[in-house]
This record gives structure tokens, sequence and C-alpha cells, in this order.
């Protein structure tokens, strides 16, 4: 029984050393202009997506040593492409090609933030037209005077209000579906120095209590 204590009392030693950056230190997104992104159904439940204007722009502001603004940023497309597909129950794959460019607090040598994104999958869920919370994204390139506090890359999660309660893996080809960033959090992506502190807690537990019940 202590040794089984013992293992739990290491693990959770441990697991303070796991950042808890994603509710203390993040950097919060606001709200679009409505229809500021366009999907394009390409039939089979795919779409591709577009930016109005070539760019979004709201406010942001920083959480925790991240703490800063409100100030404005912009998410930018340099020759992008888009794709959805559908890989079913309501979610998708994303793959693009060109460059996002992310640029929060000003732009240049007083950027606070700066750094390519790069979508990666979407959910769509609900039937209120505020469909998706699960629009995933990865920052990469960091620059900026935050960048340093984010470590090497972040981790975006933004939510998307759609124009209407139409279902994206039904739209027709060539029909359009207007939608706008309603919020976002930025945060530390997970650090592999802290998943292998997770890991080996609980090697260690599962061993303790595996010779626990050879001795019992």
């Amino acid at each position: 029984m202590r040794k089984a204590l013992l293992g739990v009392s290491v693990l959770a030693l441990l697991m303070t050393g796991v950042p808890t950056a994603t509710a203390q230190n993040e950097i919060t997104l606001g709200g679009t202009t409505a229809n500021s992104l366009t999907f394009t159904g390409e039939g089979s439940g795919n779409w591709t997506l577009t930016f109005a204007g070539g760019a979004l722009s709201g406010m942001a502001f920083g959480t925790g040593t991240l703490s800063s603004g409100p100030a404005p940023y912009t998410i930018s497309q340099s020759g992008v492409t888009i794709t959805g597909t559908y890989l079913g129950s309501e979610t998708w794959s994303i793959a693009q090609s060109g460059s996002l460019d992310f640029c929060y607090g000003g732009c240049g040598s007083g950027a606070l933030l700066t750094g390519d994104l790069q979508l990666v999958s979407l959910a769509q869920t609900g039937s209120t037209g505020t469909f998706n919370h699960l629009l995933a994204a990865n920052l990469t390139n960091l620059g900026g005077s935050l960048a340093g506090l984010l470590g090497n890359a972040g981790v975006l999660s933004i939510t998307i209000d759609f124009s209407s309660t139409t279902d994206l893996a039904s739209l027709p080809p060539g029909a359009t579906l207007g939608a706008n960033v309603s919020s976002g959090e930025i945060f530390p992506s997970p650090e592999p120095e802290s998943m292998i502190l997770v890991g080996s807690g609980l090697i260690l537990l599962g061993g303790l209590v595996r010779r626990r019940g050879r001795t019992a």
C-alpha cells in the first residue's frame, strides 16, 4: 500500500511540472465581420475555403504571462488554397498550400506575435448557426515580443459562426456558405519533455501496482 501511495505521489509531483498554460497563459481572439469566410461546395461533402478581402481582422488580448492588449490581430493570405476533405461524422481534414500570415499587436518590428498559420481540421456541430468549435490550427515560425513565452509553436482553437443552419457536409457543388470567426484561443504547444515526464510517472505507477499484485 505504501509503495502504491508513493507511486501516486511521484505521479502527482511529475504532473506539477506539466504546463497548464491553456487556462492561464493564452491569447484570446475576438470576432471578425460577418461572412469574412466563404465555404464553397466541391461535392461529396468536400469544400474550399476563401477569405473575403484577403484578410480576417479583430481584437485580441493575452492572459497570464502573455498579458497584453486589447490589440488588433490580422490573418492574411498570400496565394493560399484551403480544401476540406470530408471524413464523415461532420468532421473534415484540411489541406493548405500557401501562407496564412498571423500578426497580433501591429506588424513589423513592433509586433507582439507573428507566425505562419496552418489549418488542420474542422468539426461542425449544433443546429443553430453556431456550428463549429473545433477549427484547429498550428502557429509556427513565431516572432514578436511574446514569441518566447509560447515556446517553439502555438496551437489555435477557433470558433466559427455560420450565416445559416446549412449542413456543411451537404453543401452542393458551387454553392457557398458564409461564416465568421466569433472567438479563438492561442496557447502554447505541449512541451515534449512534459509528455515524457507524464509517461514516466505512469510507467512507474504501473510497475508499483504490478509488483504489489505479485506480492499480495
